[in-house]
């Protein structure tokens, strides 16, 4: 029976819980709905208006009454033994009332092996069945109850601010004291953006009963603008602004913005360090605006001023290499490169605002150092080599800052090169050597051939160096000396036969006319003149014949002796000069002279002047002064209109003949 009564109290005390939470949870839902319709009246209502306090009356009235009405009845709703047994009964399919009558007999007081027989069959059934209590709510009122929960909730939320000013005033029973923020925090503040760059101007915790206002100038007046939402926005700006912002109680700081244009370089400096092997020293120009042209290896400062203060200058190169300036000043900064090939660049400036410039290519331009050039001018082409195997050359070189290492090459057949240096240092940048080329040390056999080209170096870093043309000397071989025999014979040969055939003519022309004045019976002494002088001529001419005829002849069949005296050594032939067969040409040169000089008596009108040895007789005649004269008569020559000779002039050695030697010998 006691373990029955047990279990009773138990479910009869689960019971009066769930009724009691139930009213609590209920008075908790009228509680936030309460306050919630004072929020939103608070929001709609200004802070100081009386009805807001008698709307706090109220709700707190309702709110309590509320409270204890739900209480109330859920005490009254509370379970007892009784309608706990019945509601036990309830829950089961029999319908003998077991527990409920057991308990009210337990009341009654019967007797104790009745209530001993029921207790025992309900405390079986106890165990036999299950029991759950009944729940707080059901599925749809607690989606309900949370569906009202959250939307209060949010609503609060989102006006978290203006909720806690509405709760305490909810709290206090009284009208809320007006108090404003003291200061008014902006963003962005100082600030410096790009010029064109889009700028937000917001209040930071703005009081919302408070309207903000928004001024700003970029000269000397100020200008107001509205703010929805306690921000305004620029889309563009495109000056430097000053501004601030101000309610009905304070005011916030003036801030300033600063608008920077993009990023460029202003001004220019380039100053040229050329290399020493130059001699050009150094010079500076503004006006190429970043173009470099400079010798390669010249130094180049270069040195620019912004516009705006930047955080970096950077020479971007077009091979992908880079190059940092340095900060001289805000605006200003420096670098310095060593020009080495054509490239091109830009500059990359970036600003505060991480804004780079945009780029400009600007090129680095190399002059060009020409090359030296070396000519060797005498000879100046392919040459025979005589037996002194001594080879005079004079090589000239030149470059357009200087010269160095001038060295002749020379090659023997098809043997290696060799080389010998003629000048190390050089100190100009035109230079001429005279050399002789020495080739007897070489044991040259005839046919051999000597190819030779001279070399020079210029004085850059680059040692740029010319070569210049390949020149060949040949030792003639015996073969080749005879056919430069014949070809110097045949060569005289058709000299001796032109100049001969000139003098024939040039005879018969005096002749023809020393007849025709010879023709006159009356001539005068000029005229015996003239016809003296076309004596003269024709005389030279006939002896200028002759001995161009027997040079002629001595051409025609050079001995045995004349090539042996063209193969001898070329001292030699200076010392002999008679055996040379090119001396017959020398020696028949005579004719010719002679004949000028009957050129220059017809010029004159007399006798060549200078030596005295000839002088014009009365009558056409002409005499030789000699130291012994020869008898008159012997030695005379005549000229008339049968035969009219003159005397030949000669030169300083036929003058000086013994007497009675032959003339023409």
């Amino acid at each position: 029976m006691n373990e029955f009564l047990s279990k009773l109290h138990n479910f009869k005390r689960g019971l009066n819980l769930r009724i009691l939470a139930r009213a609590l949870v209920i008075s908790l839902l009228c509680l936030v709905v309460g306050l919630h319709a004072y929020f939103l009246v608070w929001l709609n209502t200004p802070a100081q208006s009386p009805t807001l306090v008698y709307l706090n009356y109220a709700l707190r009235a309702l709110m309590v009454g509320l409270v204890l009405f739900l209480i109330y009845k859920g005490i009254r709703g509370f379970y007892d033994n009784r309608s706990a047994a019945r509601w036990l009964d309830r829950q089961t399919e029999h319908e003998d009332d077991l527990y409920q009558n057991l308990w009210e007999l337990k009341q009654q007081k019967e007797s104790e092996p009745v209530l001993d027989a029921l207790a025992r069959q309900a405390q079986s059934r106890l165990k036999a069945s299950s029991y759950r209590l009944p729940r707080l709510f059901q599925p749809s009122q607690w989606w309900l109850i949370l569906f009202v929960l959250a939307g209060i909730g949010s609503v609060w939320a989102l006006g978290w601010n203006e909720f806690r000013y509405a709760l305490n005033q909810f709290r206090a029973v009284k009208a809320d004291a007006i108090e404003y923020k003291k200061t008014v925090e902006l963003s962005p503040g100082n600030v410096t953006i790009g010029k064109g760059q889009q700028l937000l101007f917001r209040v930071l915790e703005p009081d919302t009963r408070l309207k903000h206002r928004l001024f700003y100038r970029w000269d000397k007046q100020w200008r107001e603008l509205g703010m929805t939402d306690n921000s305004y926005s620029f889309p563009a700006l495109e000056y430097s602004i000053e501004y601030y912002v101000k309610n009905e109680v304070a005011s916030s700081p003036v801030y300033n913005v600063v608008c920077l244009d993009e990023p460029f370089a202003r001004s220019w400096s380039l100053y040229y360090k050329y290399p020493a092997y130059t001699g050009l020293g150094s010079r500076s120009d503004s006006l190429s605006y970043g173009n470099i042209e400079a010798y390669k290896h010249s130094e180049v400062i270069i040195s620019l001023g912004t516009n705006i203060p930047v955080e970096k200058a950077v020479m971007r190169f077009s091979d992908g290499t880079s190059q940092a300036l340095q900060r001289v000043e805000e605006t200003s900064f420096s670098g310095r490169i060593t020009v080495t090939a054509p490239k091109t660049w830009y500059l990359e400036l970036t600003d505060a605002l991480g804004r780079k410039s945009r780029p400009e290519e600007k090129t680095i331009s190399v002059i060009p150092d020409n090359a030296p050039e070396i000519r060797i001018i005498y000879p100046g082409e392919d040459v025979l080599l005589d037996q002194s195997l001594l080879l005079p050359l004079i090589i000239t070189a030149s470059d357009d800052f200087g010269l160095r290492e001038l060295s002749l090459h020379y090659q023997i057949n098809d043997r290696p090169a060799q080389q010998t240096t003629l000048r190390s240092l050089i100190g100009s940048k035109l230079f001429t050597l005279d050399h002789t080329l020495d080739l007897k040390g070489f044991g040259l056999l005839p046919g051999d051939t000597v190819t030779y080209w001279a070399q020079v170096w210029d004085n850059s870093p680059d040692r740029q160096s010319a070569q210049s043309v390949k020149f060949k000397a040949r030792f003639p071989s015996i073969e080749e000396i005879y056919r430069e025999i014949e070809r110097q014979a045949q060569s005289s040969t058709q000299d001796l036969q032109s100049t001969l055939k000139e003098a024939k003519d040039l005879q018969k022309d005096f002749e023809q006319k020393r007849r025709e004045l010879m023709k006159d019976d009356k001539l005068d002494w000029e005229d015996k003149k003239t016809a003296g002088t076309y004596a003269g001529y024709a005389a030279a001419a006939h002896r200028a014949g002759g001995e161009r005829g027997a040079g002629l002849s001595a051409l025609d069949r050079p001995d045995a002796a004349q090539r042996r005296g063209f193969l001898r050594n070329p001292a030699e032939n200076a010392e002999n000069p008679g055996t040379d067969g090119r001396d017959q040409h020398r020696r028949t040169a005579r004719g010719d002279e002679q004949i000028r000089a009957g050129a220059d008596e017809r010029e004159t009108g007399g006798p060549a002047q200078g030596d005295g040895k000839h002088e014009i007789l009365d009558g056409g005649f002409q005499q030789e002064n000699r130291p012994n004269p020869r008898p008159a008569g012997k030695h005379q020559e005549r000229t008339g209109a049968g035969q009219g000779f003159a005397d030949i002039q000669r030169d300083g050695t036929d003058a000086k003949r013994p007497e009675g030697q032959d003339r023409r010998s």
